[in-house]
């Protein structure tokens, strides 16, 4: 990408998100039967209406919200064609979530899109692999821990514990 590129702009279609997710893990089926992109998938048309972007925050004055609203001097957005990217935006239809009552407002028809095969198969399983990283992992023992860490560190801070305990 060029050096004076500030910001990479998106449309976006918005993803009804009709329930709230799970507070945590449980085990791998409810996290299949909850991810987002298999779930919700009644969606609006791509449009410009609730861009996003993806900003170099070097190059960039402020943000609104989603996008860059001044950059500096010599730099340039880029609007990215949907025919190459947009982005799915899930968003809540909860009323007392932040502008939950979205739709209320909306009058157009919404439609079925799923994501693309492979895509959605490699992001499964990507999904997965990440979930199993953070929750699968074996307590650490404190006797595993170099005794000068051990020494300086609240036990709490390094969240172990010993072998008998």
């Amino acid at each position: 990408m060029p050096p004076y590129i500030s910001e990479l702009s998106f449309s976006t279609n918005r993803v009804l998100k009709t329930a709230q997710l799970p507070s945590k893990y449980s085990n791998m089926s409810s996290l299949l039967s909850e991810m987002m992109f298999l779930k919700y998938n009644k969606t609006t048309e791509i449009s410009w209406y609730n861009l996003k972007g993806i900003i170099r925050p070097e190059l960039v004055g402020s943000l609104f919200f989603h996008w860059s609203y001044r950059q500096f001097n010599g730099t340039k957005v880029m609007s990215v064609p949907k025919r190459f990217a947009h982005i799915r935006h899930y968003r809540s239809t909860n009323k007392n979530d932040l502008n939950g009552d979205w739709q209320t407002f909306y009058s157009r028809e919404r439609k079925e899109t799923k994501l693309e095969s492979s895509f959605e198969n490699k992001l499964i399983e990507a999904v997965k692999r990440r979930v199993k990283y953070v929750y699968e992992q074996r307590m650490i023992r404190c006797e595993e821990i170099p005794k000068v860490l051990y020494n300086r560190y609240d036990r709490n801070l390094l969240d172990c514990k010993f072998k008998y305990e």
